[in-house]
C-alpha cells in the first residue's frame, strides 16, 4: 500500500518504490478513495513544481537572486573578516 505523506512529498515517496512494475502494482491495489487521494496529492505537487519552474524562468527573480547571493556573500565575507569574497557561477 502507498502511504500518505504528511510533508506533501508524495512524488518523492513514490520515487522510492523499487521499480516501475512495483509502483504499478501498488497503485492498482489501492482502494478507490485512497487512489483519488493519491491523485489529488500528486496533482497539487505537480502544480507546485510548475509554479516553481515559472519562478525560475522569471528574469526579475533571477536579478533578485543575484542580489541576494551578492549580499549574502559580502556579509559572510565580513563576518569571516575575509579580504575578498567570490561567487563562482
Amino acid at each position: 500500500m502507498i502511504m500518505q505523506s504528511s510533508s506533501g512529498m508524495m512524488l518523492a515517496a513514490l520515487s522510492q518504490v523499487d521499480r516501475s512494475h512495483d509502483l504499478v502494482q501498488r497503485v492498482r491495489d489501492l482502494p478507490v478513495p485512497q487512489f483519488a487521494n493519491l491523485l489529488d496529492q500528486i496533482t497539487q505537487e505537480f502544480e507546485y513544481f510548475l509554479r516553481a519552474i515559472e519562478l525560475i524562468n522569471n528574469d526579475a527573480l533571477e536579478t533578485m537572486l543575484e542580489q541576494i547571493l551578492e549580499g549574502f556573500t559580502l556579509k559572510i565575507g565580513e563576518i569571516l573578516e575575509a579580504d575578498r569574497t567570490t561567487i563562482f557561477w
